[in-house]
Formats: structure tokens, C-alpha cells, sequence
């Protein structure tokens, strides 16, 4: 039996879940109905068997480069290989905040994920001082909807660790470099039901504000960024590396 690719709208067909929030719950269950058609005068019979569901899913797009730094060495010019994704945290007082995710926003869940945030400033902040006020986190945000009424439950995956800072001279930047990871092993997967239910994961930076001592502050700067967890990596669904079909089970009746 070959089960669909996608569901309503086009979005991919969600796994097995079931889910409470206060008012409001929130399923997707799946069954097999079996026709049994026998001969004579014996009755015809109808068997439902219910299964679990869980979809395989990798990015969309392979990653720039397939191995991210090797943190002991520091060989920073494996940083310039990766195409990064670079979002605007603040600009003002003589500075700018920016933080980078690598290309595209879509990652094999507990995979590492590196960061960088960079500083822009007339003048260099203390790199083990400024890495101290940086606090990045990996959120999964689940959200229930019904009747016009919403409800949204968020669950704290992970927090980035600090594990490297530079100052760039030639750029004139402050760089800090950290790493996230977060998510159950082939469990995690962003995912939609029309209006209904929906799955994403969001990252989420904070800066508290900062004084450089010679004329540079930076205030609190807040972002948060939508991502894609994903149950594989690219390579292991494009290079034969696992089985195409998805994970079933049956369940419990």
C-alpha cells in the first residue's frame, strides 16, 4: 500500500500524534480497513487495524558543506565554507548586532548547529565578557486551534554554548562562535493540518545590553527565527544511506 506524500494544502503528511492543551485536543490518527469477502452464506467482514505513523523527512537542500568545524582545531576558515543566513539583531550607538545560522534553516534534529553572532563597532568589546551576555535557545512550539480559540504550548529543547570568541580586526567585528543542539533523535519534524494543529521550532537570541568603555553600548536586542527540524540529514535520504519508506507500527487495540 503506498501511503500519500502529502496531506491537505499540500503540506506533508503529519506523523501520529495526539496532544492536549487547556480547552482544546488535538489528534491525527491513522487506520487500515481491510475487506475480508467470503464465499457461500458466510457473512462479509470488515477489519480496521490502526497504525502509528512517522514520516521520514531530511532538508530540501543539501547543506553547503557536509561537516561543520571541528571545534578543537579552530580552523576558522571552515566558517567562510558555510553560506550563511544572517539576521539583523540592532543597530545604534555606534554598533550592530547581526547572528548567523548556515543555509538553509533546516537541520537533522540533535545535529549540531553552529552560530555566529557578530559586533560591529567603532570599538572592540572584551571577547570573554561579551560572549556572557549572548543567550541562544531551541524552542518547539505546538499549537492547537478550535472554534476560533487558540492554544500554544512551548517546550525548551536546548541552549547554545559559547565556545569560541575573536575579534576580527580586518572586519572590525566582534565575533562570538556557539553551537545548538536539540530534539530527539528521528522524532522531530516540523508539521501542519490546515488550520488546525501545526509543529515548528524557532530559535530564539537574546543580547542584554552592554557597555564597551570606550563609547560602544549595545541595548537588549531580542530575535527569534523559525526553523525546520528534520528526522534525517540530506545525505542519509539522497545517498541511500537509510530506507525511503517511512516508520510504521501497529497499535495497541
Amino acid at each position: 500500500m503506498q501511503l500519500p506524500e502529502s496531506a491537505d494544502e499540500g503540506h506533508i503528511l503529519p506523523p501520529s500524534y495526539i496532544g492536549r492543551l487547556p480547552g482544546i485536543i488535538g489528534e491525527v490518527t491513522y487506520e487500515m480497513q481491510v475487506e475480508v469477502y467470503r464465499k457461500g452464506w458466510r457473512a462479509h467482514e470488515t477489519i480496521v487495524v490502526p497504525f502509528l505513523y512517522l514520516p521520514r523527512t531530511a532538508p530540501s537542500h543539501p547543506p553547503i558543506r557536509h561537516q561543520f568545524p571541528e571545534w578543537g582545531d579552530w580552523k576558522l576558515r571552515e566558517y567562510l565554507e558555510v553560506d550563511w543566513e544572517t539576521f539583523q539583531l540592532s543597530k545604534g550607538h555606534g554598533t550592530m548586532v547581526e547572528f548567523s545560522l548556515p543555509r538553509p534553516l533546516s537541520y537533522k534534529a540533535q545535529a549540531q548547529i553552529p552560530f555566529v553572532c557578530s559586533i560591529g563597532s567603532v570599538s572592540f568589546f572584551d571577547p570573554d565578557t561579551v560572549s556572557q551576555h549572548l543567550k541562544v535557545t531551541l524552542h518547539k512550539v505546538t499549537s492547537l486551534r478550535s472554534l476560533g480559540r487558540t492554544e500554544v504550548a512551548t517546550l525548551t529543547l536546548a541552549q547554545g554554548d559559547v565556545l569560541h570568541t575573536k575579534i576580527d580586526k580586518e572586519a572590525g567585528k566582534t565575533k562570538i562562535f556557539g553551537m545548538i543542539t536539540g530534539g530527539r533523535r528521528e522524532g522531530e519534524m516540523a508539521w501542519k493540518v490546515a488550520s488546525s494543529i501545526e509543529v515548528k521550532y524557532i530559535v530564539r537570541i537574546f543580547f542584554t545590553s552592554l557597555d564597551s568603555g570606550s563609547g560602544a553600548s549595545i541595548g537588549d536586542c531580542y530575535h527569534e527565527e523559525v526553523i525546520s527540524l528534520t528526522t534525517h540529514s540530506w545525505d542519509e535520504l539522497n545517498d541511500g544511506m537509510i530506507r525511503e519508506h517511512p516508520a510504521l507500527g501497529l497499535r495497541t487495540v
